[in-house]
């Protein structure tokens, strides 16, 4: 007996080419701080904020760690406001 073929499913949920093309740039934008900022972020702590050599860890990770920080705080807020 031949395995029986399944039927493609429907199609529900059809975007634009605009729609998918906002959802590239919003991903590429999202992981901008990793491959751009944050190889460069113990140079910029050194040279522009002025801190001492040993120190620069610790503000690198003071930054790194801001927007994270922010995000958890900022979800409960955006969460009440999506509820509302």
């Amino acid at each position: 007996r031949a395995p029986s073929r399944l039927t493609p499913l429907a199609r529900t949920d059809a975007h634009s080419a605009w729609f998918l093309a906002l959802l590239v740039s919003l991903n590429v934008v999202d992981a901008f701080h990793l491959n751009v900022v944050w190889p460069m972020l113990p140079f910029l702590v050194a040279r522009d904020v002025g801190v001492k050599a040993r120190d620069v860890g610790f503000y690198v990770g003071v930054c790194g760690a801001a927007a994270p920080l922010g995000a958890m705080c900022g979800a409960y807020a955006w969460g009440r406001v999506s509820d509302a």
